[in-house]
């Protein structure tokens, strides 16, 4: 056999395809034989006799074998025992340098193999520690790349008992080892610094390795070894990723000396390699480069770098192809992208802007499309210094338009899309016909990607409202014109895109449209009979919808797209074929005609849904799953239930009553799906499933029953059930992700089911139900995801500029957690079942809160035993509680912990909004302690709890102002901490509160009335810049300009409109003249 085994080896190296496909065939059948496997690992030894070929193409057969056995518990034990020692034999044995990397790759492949099938191979660490210690070369090398894959396994922790020698090992080796030792201790440390540096101690002890490592890099250099220095690099950023302590104090020195060898370096992969360096430092830790002038200079080279595009290279792009081998160019923009995320844009502010409009001067095409890409690909994480400067921009880039150059215009385009990401509202409401412009000119470009481009600006622009109607009016000639000429192309990417645009602009622009019926039916006459391979599916589908919004239009229109929608929707879905591009395009086919309320789609609405609900149910095949973490499995089933799952929710929310009659069929296949592994399945059911009951609600007012307890007579037998499978799912659920879909479809469900409709069980399950949650998650028995609060120490050291100020109100505006909705729905049930919910709250869920509220080590469970407490005081009107709780609560306030002391902020001004009566002997106390924070430098504690300062003293002094004999002293201060930058909404109401009552002139007349005016209108003008202030707050701005302006002269109002900038005046100014 083993004869046979060295002849499959030698085929698998045969130049004839059908021999090696012979020794392949051979080779796999060992998976079935792993009594074979230590004889395959004796041909890999290095007194097998073989060649180095055969000898390698052993270890790695082997390492490919055992991969594929799925449990190693199932190989016989004497086996295994010998393929531990064939391979530690292997390590001792080996010879030849070339095969150093197979060998290890070998022993650590098999320890994984393993672990994995918790299997303990005895001895493991400390044999690999012993073939360290043997004074040949080769063979500390193998134990060191063996070691490298196997720091994540159990019992790696031997280094760290060995810390200090493996070490000065690798001082040692790093200080007089040739290159491949080198190179072998700089990978090694890449990995295994993790287990180096447990403590500090040890991180300052293995600082020691920070010289040699340095030398090793300029030895390698210095030796013209330029391959092992690209190599060494890359292990070099691992490593700065890695440490915590390794490189503290030393960034700025290594990133200059990078720096340094960069601009010295002769071939373009040192360059390369030698930046990465720098670049990785700089993302590590950003705060030390900010003010150091080496980030412009690095940020200088990466733009010359990027003007060093050649002919060759725009031929590439242009082509939508990828360089063969990493240019400078290519390389510049992912590293300066990733330079400006890590520092933001206002620290390159300068060095940016100067040199992008020198180089959009330049009469060299690569360096006005350099400065145009690197503009963009600043806009997303530098965000802050495009917002007071977007008009500038916009007059300066837009006449662009015309450059020769089609990869400058594509460039422009690059831009504008990123803006529009950045700043859609502010995008359409200011920019939207310059934009319109760019976009009709590239339509009229010969060049392919730069149509295609064109089509993505549009699509991001567009958006289904009047006002986006009426702007794009007089763009619709010019603009459908470009698009059929681009229909004319043979590229099916640039097609594809503007079939897209046909269909929003018909959904938006229906009257105007009907006009181009006939050259758009050409369109389909001709496009439609080609689209017949599977690279045309997805054309095929928006063919199809174009021809259902037609129809919409005008029913004598393509009269045929009815039937022709559905039979396509019925034979995908009676189909092997899972995942079909033309899928998502028929679906949105027949939303349309739903969204419509078209009669011919009524008449078929069951048949429809029966078929939607027959495909939901379909099994999936297991060989088709993709992991792509613990909690979400996704394949192409997955992908097309969610299309469907969609789809369905358009058409619930759309027909309304007429869908009554599915609802129970629906929800038997929907509650199930609710906890599918699926995560996108699970968030689209947890919002489908309280349309599904509402639409059940709507079909019994339908019947003329409109008494709310009637109602839920009629529909209990779902509200109940729902609501007790959830609890169920709940109180089973482990995964952070996972409940917080479970509670988004509870939160909508009580809410639809309105008030005093749970009974006291019911009530009580659901808060039984929180109190598991609570203790598998926060108290650790159960498993939590990777869901984790920032805590913040001594934070009032940290005092921020303005665009870490901005990124922090940002980060202000992201989605409730699942804690939140807790919270939420705790908030619900108090206000809506005032009369039950105490009891069953105090006997599930109060205990654990106190308990939290008393564990003052974990911030966690403070903060949420603050929040839910607060809930219950203000919402469930529990009055009597106060008196205990109102001085932890001002204690709070000051915590270190910002989430506890912002949601103890919040609730002592809703004690005050509420005219809480127990709260009034606490007021002078509270505004002693929170009046102490209106005038703290802007540290990040300051920007944090801000908004909620504002918000707390402002109810207590509008509603207690009579009580409190300093009242005017505290609102002066106060008035100081505008403008502030988020609240819009909250803050707003408050203003108008405050006006209302009749005190915010008064207020305003406190200390310069012109400096007050300028700030709270500085702030207005930021709400207005905000993308999600709503209509509302917009109102009451306009209102309180309008009361604040007789307070000054006119020619101060105009100087403090003077102090705004072009767009915030154009945005104050739009309240008024619409």
């Amino acid at each position: 056999m083993a004869a046979n085994i060295v002849q499959a080896f030698q085929a698998t190296l045969s130049p004839d395809q059908n021999i090696r496909n012979q020794g392949e065939q051979v080779l796999d059948s060992l998976t079935t034989q792993p009594q074979l496997l230590p004889q395959i690992i004796q041909l890999g030894t290095a007194n097998s006799g073989q060649s180095d070929d055969i000898r390698k193409s052993a270890l790695l057969c082997f390492g490919r074998t055992i991969n594929k056995i799925d449990d190693l518990k199932s190989v016989n034990q004497d086996v295994l025992l010998q393929i531990c020692n064939s391979l530690i034999n292997c390590m001792k044995n080996e010879t030849s340098v070339h095969l150093k990397g197979a060998v290890a790759a070998a022993v650590s492949n098999f320890a994984q193999c393993m672990s994995d099938s918790e299997l303990d191979w005895n001895g493991y660490f400390p044999t690999i520690i012993e073939i360290l210690r043997d004074p040949r070369p080769l063979q500390q090398m193998i134990a060191l790349d063996t070691l490298q894959a196997s720091v994540s396994l159990k019992g790696s922790e031997t280094l760290i008992a060995l810390q200090q020698q493996v070490v000065q090992f690798c001082i040692q080796a790093l200080t007089n080892g040739d290159a491949t030792m080198k190179l072998t201790v700089v990978d090694f440390l890449s990995s295994a610094i993790v287990l180096l540096e447990t403590t500090e101690q040890h991180g300052a002890f293995a600082k020691q390795l920070i010289v040699p490592l340095q030398n090793t890099l300029i030895w390698l250099i210095q030796n013209n070894r330029f391959d092992d220095f690209d190599n060494a690099s890359a292990s070099f950023c691992e490593l700065i990723e890695n440490s915590e302590y390794l490189f503290v104090g030393n960034e700025i020195n290594i990133a200059t000396q990078m720096y340094q060898l960069c601009c010295s370096a002769q071939h373009k992969e040192t360059q390369q390699s030698a930046l990465e360096i720098a670049v990785c430092l700089i993302s590590q830790v950003p705060h030390l480069f900010k003010k150091n002038p080496l980030l412009s200079n690095i940020v200088l080279k990466l733009l010359e770098w990027l003007k060093s595009i050649d002919n060759d290279g725009a031929e590439l792009l242009l082509n939508d192809e990828d360089p063969i081998e990493v240019e400078n160019w290519s390389y510049a923009e992912d590293a300066y992208f990733r330079i400006v995320e890590a520092v933001g844009g206002a620290p390159i502010k300068d060095v940016l802007f100067k040199t992008t409009l020198e180089y959009l001067n330049m009469d060299q095409w690569n360096a006005r499309y350099a400065a145009l890409v690197a503009l963009s690909l600043s806009v997303i994480p530098g965000k802050y210094i495009f917002k007071t400067t977007m008009s500038d921009l916009m007059k300066i880039v837009l006449k662009f338009v015309n450059d020769p150059h089609p990869l400058v215009l594509h460039a422009l385009l690059d831009l504008l899309e990123e803006l529009i990401e950045a700043f859609p509202k502010m995008c359409r409401r200011r920019h939207f016909n310059e934009i319109m412009q760019v976009v009709i000119v590239s339509f009229n470009s010969t060049v392919v990607i730069v149509q295609d481009k064109a089509c993505f600006v549009v699509n991001s622009l567009l958006e289904e409202d009047q006002q986006t109607a009426e702007k794009l009016l007089p763009f619709a000639q010019p603009l459908m014109e470009g698009i059929f000429k681009t229909l004319n192309t043979s590229n099916l990417k640039a097609v594809s895109s503007a079939l897209s645009i046909i269909v929003f602009i018909t959904r938006v622009l229906q009257k105007q449209m009907e006009s181009y019926y006939p050259l758009l039916k050409n369109v389909v006459d001709t496009l439609l009979p080609k689209c017949n391979t599977k690279d045309t599916l997805e054309h095929k589908g928006k063919l199809i919808e174009i021809m259902c919004i037609y129809s919409i239009i005008n029913i004598t229109f393509f009269p045929d797209s009815r039937q022709i929608v559905l039979k396509t929707f019925e034979e995908l879905c009676n189909s092997n074929d899972v995942g079909s591009p033309m899928l998502p395009y028929i679906l949105s086919g027949l939303c349309r005609f739903s969204e419509a309320n078209d009669a011919g789609f009524i008449q078929y609405l069951g048949p429809i849904v029966q078929i939607i609900l027959k495909r939901l149910l379909l099994k999936e095949n297991p060989e088709a799953v993709i992991i792509d973490n613990e909690i979400s499995v996704t394949n192409p089933y997955t992908e097309e239930k969610v299309y469907l799952l969609q789809t369905l929710f358009r058409i619930t929310t759309s027909v309304k009553k007429a869908y009554g009659p599915y609802v129970q069929d629906t929800l038997n296949v929907l509650l199930p799906l609710i906890s599918d592994p699926n995560a996108s399945i699970k968030q689209v059911t947890a919002h489908l499933i309280p349309s599904i009951f509402e639409d059940a609600i709507f079909m019994i007012q339908d019947k003329g029953i409109t008494d709310h307890t009637s109602i839920l007579q009629q529909v209990a037998p779902i509200y109940y059930g729902i609501i007790d499978h959830l609890c169920m799912l709940l109180k089973k659920e482990k995964f952070t992700d996972n409940i917080q879909s479970y509670l988004t479809c509870l939160k909508m469900v009580l809410v639809l089911g309105g008030d005093n409709t749970l009974g006291e069980d019911r009530i009580g399950l659901v808060f039984e139900s929180f109190d598991e949650i609570l203790k598998k998650i926060l108290d650790g028995v159960g498993i939590e995801d990777d869901d984790e609060t920032i805590q913040i120490q001594n934070v009032d050291t940290d005092v921020l500029d303005d665009e870490e100020y901005e990124k922090i109100q940002d980060a202000a505006e992201e989605e409730d957690d699942w804690l939140s909705l807790i919270l939420d729905i705790t908030s619900y049930i108090c206000k809506s079942h005032q009369k039950t919910f105490f009891t069953p709250f105090q006997y599930k869920l109060f205990p654990r809160v106190m308990i939290y509220f008393k564990q003052v080590e974990d911030s966690d469970k403070v903060s949420f035993a603050v929040a839910i407490i607060g809930c219950v005081i203000v919402d469930g009107k529990i009055y009597d509680f106060v008196p205990q709780i109102a001085d932890q609560f001002i204690e709070f306030s000051h915590h270190k912990n910002i989430d506890i002391a912002n949601n103890a902020i919040y609730f002592l001004g809703q004690f005050a909004k509420v005219d809480i009566p127990q709260f009034v002997p606490f007021i002078p106390k509270v505004l002693q302690s929170i009046g102490s924070m209106l005038s703290r430098q802007r540290t990040r504690a300051a920007v944090e709890l801000a908004d909620q300062v504002l918000i707390c003293v402002g109810n207590i002094i509008g509603h207690y102002y009579t009580q409190i004999p300093n009242w005017q002293m505290i609102m002066q201060q106060w008035l100081n901490l505008f403008p502030a930058k988020s609240s819009y909404d909250e803050i707003v109401s408050l203003l108008s509160d405050l006006h209302n009552r009749g005190l915010l002139l008064e207020i305003m007349k406190l200390g310069n009335v012109a400096e007050n005016i300028y700030r709270v209108v500085l702030y207005f003008a930021r709400s207005l810049e905000n993308e999600n202030t709503s209509d509302e707050t917009k109102k009451y701005i306009a209102q309180l300009i309008q009361a604040l302006c007789p307070l000054v002269p006119q020619n101060v109002i105009s100087e403090i409109w003077g102090k705004l900038s072009i767009d915030q005046r154009g945005d104050l100014d739009s309240l008024f003249h619409k």
